[in-house]
Order: structure tokens, then sequence, then C-alpha cells
């Protein structure tokens, strides 16, 4: 893949044109993760088109980052083949006939993907030049980090990955999955306008994502755009859970 090159005074001149919502969570300062590679100039890929869309998509790389060698939740949630995946910081929207520009936002963000065609897992390659904004009200859909949430002073694949959306101009970019739960995988509704979020949380309070971390199904509706919700009750869960344990047993 070709990458073209724009110095960092455009960029960060870029910022200040940026859209965001910073309600949902605060900016963080941490240092970027280990990259295998720190370009001199900020690298823009390709252009990604943008189905009913003036707009275009410039992803702005980061590079690639070492991802686990084994897959987290079995398969749950999916990694490079090659154990590296490839990271984006911000991505450039811009509109040829309209001659204008802006970042998706100023806040930090470790971009896992984007996407407005397919849902279900995170994977971060662009093999869909021409994405297609999603039946649901058009919205083009962003699994990102933006959370130091194990402390380790950087931003990596071992921190939450949360389900943003924008619309097809990357305006109203909005946090829809709830903050300190790692989103692994979603799905859509078409008829309902439902997005179906599967998260996980970090019940035994180690600051790791795991298997002996609880799964909450939770349910964010476009349409009302009020927070997500828990798709069952916490005392459902608990009954669920107290009836499998009796079911089946661990053997001893």
């Amino acid at each position: 893949m070709a990458n073209h090159w724009f110095y960092l005074p455009l960029l960060s001149a870029l910022a200040a044109c940026s859209s965001y919502d910073d309600s949902r969570a605060p900016a963080t300062d941490s240092p970027t993760p280990l990259i295998t590679a720190t370009p001199s100039h900020i690298p823009v890929s390709e252009p990604v088109l943008i189905d009913s869309s003036d707009y275009v998509m410039y992803p702005l790389s980061l590079g690639e980052i070492e991802t686990e060698d084994e897959s987290l939740f079995g398969s749950r949630i999916r990694y490079s083949s090659n154990g590296r995946e490839a990271t984006y910081w911000n991505i450039l929207f811009y509109n040829p006939n309209r001659d204008q520009y802006h970042l998706l936002s100023s806040r930090k963000l470790l971009i896992r993907s984007f996407t407005g065609q397919e849902s279900g897992n995170l994977s971060s390659h662009l093999h869909n030049r021409n994405v297609r904004g999603y039946a649901a009200d058009n919205l083009l859909y962003y699994s990102i980090i933006i959370t130091d949430f194990n402390h380790d002073g950087q931003l990596t694949q071992a921190d939450p990955t949360y389900l943003f959306t924008s619309d097809k101009a990357g305006q109203n970019f909005r946090q829809i999955s709830p903050d300190s739960l790692q989103v692994v995988g979603w799905d859509i509704q078409k008829n309902t306008g439902n997005i179906l979020i599967n998260t996980v949380q970090d019940s035994n309070h180690n600051r790791k994502f795991d298997d002996d971390d609880e799964s909450i199904p939770y349910i964010y509706n476009l349409t009302k755009q009020q927070p997500a919700r828990r798709a069952f009750s916490s005392d459902f869960m608990k009954q669920l859970s107290t009836q499998f344990k009796q079911q089946w047993p661990k053997k001893p």
C-alpha cells in the first residue's frame, strides 16, 4: 500500500477543526504503544471511499503493534495472523468538491479498525477500499482504544477497545459502548436500529481481560441515543451462573 506524506504542522492545524464527543471518557496523556517503525513524517494511507458521501477517508497510520500470540476469549476476537496489527492515530476526512477537510477527533486515539460494512470482529485490514455506510442511519463504526486501563503508561491492545460511531462526513463522533468494558463483538438489527454489543468486564479486578472475566451483552439504540443498557439483568445472570454450575460442575 502506497503512503503519501504530510508534514506535522498541517495535521496540527487540522486538529482544531475536528469534531468529537468528550463526554464519555477523558483524554489520556499516556505515550503511544511500541511501534515497529516510526516515520520521520506523517504517513497518510491511500484514500478510502465512502458510499453515498462526498467525503473520502485518509487513515493516518501509526504503524504496526505487536499482538498477543494467542487470541483472547477463544474465537470471539481475532488478530492478524502474523502477530502484528496495523493501527491508526486518526482519520482525515476530505471533501474534494468543497475543498474541506478535518480530523475525526482531536483526542488521542489508537484506532484498531473502522468500517461501514461489516461487524463482529476487530480486524484492522483495509481490504474493502469502498467503505459502505451501514443501513442503520448511515453511520461509520470504529474500534478504538482511548484509556490506559492497566496503568502501564501505554495505549495497547491490553487496554479495552470501545465502539465508536460517526456520520459519513466524520462528524458527530461518539463512544457508544460502556467505559471499562472490552468490546469483543457487535452486530446491528437493521429493522430496530439496535446495536448488540458483546463486552467483557474485568470481574476479578486484575486489570486484564481474559477467560476468567464475565461476559456482558449490551444494547445501544441508534434512534434513542441513550447510554447502552445491559441486555439481561444482573439478577438473571446470577441465576444463570448458578444453574450452569449446578448442571455442569467442574471435574475434581
